[in-house]
């Protein structure tokens, strides 16, 4: 049975979060899977798919993206949740993020270094078997990360880098209804 370590704030999520942009991570692609998930329950979602080897500007075209077409949530995973971290933070949107691989230096992503802002809500899926990217870094700099007023970090045991759709969905599905518990630390 999958053991999950819950971190949190107080933390709720509207009712509807009409507009969603899934950024997929490095060497992936959108997951139809996944959108569909996240519009059966009741979102319109946007997805790109970027070559992030090769467009140094990925982070830009993310940002134009969500302005243009208005998206008012992201979900990310692994560099996307990186990518959707800083995201959420320069345009102030609530976020879900898979196993975000935070370490990467920003000007590898063309991420601006000067972004300051807040992000209104974050959840944080980290896996604690990740073999990719270190849960034990990741969940040391969320749980010191005051970026998100209402920010959740979620340790889920068993978990590696690779997200499977059922796991996608239950944690999404899950995020949308935690309610806040004691801190708790990883072991």
């Amino acid at each position: 049975m999958t053991q999950i370590t819950y971190v949190s704030v107080e933390f709720k999520y509207s009712d509807l979060l009409e507009r969603i942009l899934y950024i997929h991570g490095l060497d992936s692609s959108p997951n139809p899977e996944r959108i569909q998930i996240l519009e059966s329950m009741g979102h319109s979602v946007e997805a790109l798919h970027l070559d992030y080897r090769n467009e140094p500007n990925s982070y830009g075209i993310l940002k134009a993206f969500a302005l243009e077409s208005e998206i008012s949530f992201l979900v990310g995973s692994s560099l996307g949740g990186m990518i959707g971290y800083w995201l959420g933070r320069e345009l102030g949107m609530g976020s879900v993020l898979f196993n975000p691989a935070i370490w990467i230096p920003r000007q590898q992503a063309g991420i601006p270094l000067e972004i300051s802002g807040h992000a209104p809500n974050r959840t944080v899926i980290i896996g604690a078997e990740d073999e990719v990217v270190d849960p034990q870094l990741s969940w040391e700099h969320f749980r010191n990360d005051q970026s998100a007023p209402l920010q959740q970090v979620v340790l889920w045991q068993g978990l590696g880098h690779q997200i499977d759709v059922d796991t996608f969905e239950s944690a999404v599905w899950q995020c949308r209804h935690l309610r806040p518990v004691a801190d708790s630390h990883l072991s």
